[in-house]
């Protein structure tokens, strides 16, 4: 069976493409659904360049579920960012194996495969009230979905990371991506632009900074409003809580001499022939790409700013703290202690963004909770009553699945800060640097955690979860195989 697989990874591309056109004619002349055909295309390209090049196609498909994570597949259920992710998920592992002969499968991955059970075991247990909620809650099936995808995610996203330079350049096109949507948004707000689904500006309301409705529009990049009802918060602030911790990473291996332009400049000093145009070359790269880092940070906190998620930019301020102290960064230190001062004292507002959930759901969810107690609260803790949304990722656990499920889940968190902490502890050079980012962006999540559902949805719960495959990677300390890449590490 290996070989047949290895015999159909070997055929060109050129096939994946032909039939994926064929594909989207079909799905054109049948449904006239453009926009269908087109992403099924794209799904075919992505297949393709993921077949010539592994990292290439990982990257590919980080831009597109990054750019587009709200389009629904299966209205309500199926996104095509879970599509494509799981489609991808699921060839790696069949590449995985067929080079290696096994899969590596981690803690995580099998808590999450017992949550997807007792989801399936409370769906089947109560199916009258399952299907009854509203479609615009996280119910039973979106979580037996993300319980399916995120373990495929988490167990073939780790052979992504094999070089330090494939690590970087996945960095990069984070940072890209959200420096692009930054852009954006101030471009709509600062011209008063309409576009559909609030993209680039919004005028719904997600957590106001300011007493008395003061806020008008606020920043949702490419990303719009479609998510707000599931996730409980502006999603895309949970996108810029990844990158501007990442682009800070960025820049403190430019300073550490441990970045892609370092290394080439040591590769060169090596030879005393080389051609001094060259090395002035990579100097100047050098040169743009950290202004470029500082036009790209810039940008992306005048863009959190406005999407006035407060708690997120308080927490954001303090997990990039927690990074200047680390690194011993004075100036980061300074900067984001000024600038946390300047948000936490000076601007109004702060005890309306802090408000978890409004004290008659909490006296609610206590009443439901008593009507279900007993044997039975052990998987399956409370439904709301109505048409009220849970803004809580670990009560929506719980309420869902219980005191089995919330403890899988913590379970599955405590195992990643461990993973975290290890890795760290055995860490130096650049991998450091970037265990202490992943780190500050965990941070992040637990505490955001408390505040919406952004574990489940929208492009930061992607990266969230893709960043576990970075941590396993970077504790083993190895490259596991290649596909079509060759060379040393550093390649």
């Amino acid at each position: 069976m290996r070989k047949y697989f290895q015999q159909f990874i070997s055929e060109s591309e050129f096939a994946i493409v032909v039939l994926g056109v064929l594909s989207a004619l079909f799905i054109l002349v049948t449904t006239l659904n453009a926009t269908l055909a087109v992403f099924i295309l794209g799904i075919f390209v992505n297949l393709a360049i993921f077949q010539r090049s592994f990292h290439l196609g990982w990257m590919f498909t980080i831009v597109i579920i990054l750019v587009f994570p709200s389009i629904d597949i299966v209205r309500h259920f199926l996104s095509l960012e879970e599509l494509m992710i799981l489609i991808l998920g699921v060839i790696s592992i069949v590449i995985a194996w067929v080079e290696k002969g096994a899969v590596k499968l981690s803690v995580l991955f099998y808590s999450w495969f017992i949550l997807a059970g007792v989801t399936m075991f409370v769906i089947f247990q109560g199916r009258n009230f399952i299907f009854n909620n509203s479609l615009n809650q996280i119910g039973y099936i979106r979580l037996l979905i993300f319980f399916a995808v995120y373990p495929v995610v988490i167990s073939s996203f780790q052979y992504f990371f094999q070089t330090a330079k494939r690590l970087e350049k996945f960095f990069m096109i984070i940072v890209a991506v959200a420096s692009l949507e930054s852009v954006f948004s101030l471009l709509v707000m600062i011209f008063g632009l309409n576009f559909s689904d609030g993209v680039g500006a919004s005028r719904e309301i997600f957590n106001n900074v300011f007493s008395n409705n003061t806020v008008i529009r606020q920043a949702t990049g490419f990303l719009g409003s479609n998510l707000f009802t599931k996730l409980g918060g502006n999603t895309f602030s949970t996108l810029l809580i990844v990158s501007i911790p990442l682009t800070v990473g960025l820049w403190l291996l430019q300073k550490n001499n441990l970045s892609i332009f370092s290394k080439e400049k040591s590769f060169l000093a090596v030879d005393d022939q080389t051609d001094s145009r060259l090395k002035l070359k990579i100097k100047r790269k050098e040169y743009w790409f950290n202004f470029l880092l500082m036009i790209s940070f810039v940008c992306q906190t005048l863009a959190l700013l406005l999407t006035f998620s407060y708690v997120a930019l308080l927490v954001l301020g303090v997990s990039i703290l927690m990074v200047g102290i680390l690194t011993r960064e004075k100036r980061i230190i300074l900067v984001t202690a000024v600038l946390l001062f300047v948000f936490a004292v000076v601007l109004p507002g702060i005890e309306p963004a802090l408000i978890i959930q409004p004290e008659e759901y909490l006296f609610g969810y206590w009443h439901d909770l008593h009507f279900f107690k007993g044997i039975k609260s052990l998987w399956r803790g409370f439904e709301i009553i109505g048409s009220g949304q849970i803004y809580n990722s670990y009560l929506l656990i719980f309420s869902k699945l219980g005191f089995i499920g919330l403890g899988l889940f913590i379970f599955g968190l405590w195992r990643y800060f461990k993973e975290i902490r290890s890795a760290y502890l055995q860490s130096d050079g650049f991998k450091r640097i970037w265990l202490m980012i992943i780190l500050a962006i965990f941070i992040e999540f637990v505490v955001l955690g408390l505040f919406s559902n952004l574990f489940f949805i929208g492009p930061g719960a992607l990266l969230f979860w893709l960043l576990y495959g970075a941590v396993q990677n970077l504790k083993s300390g190895g490259v596991e195989f290649r596909l079509t890449e060759t060379g040393i590490d550093n390649k």
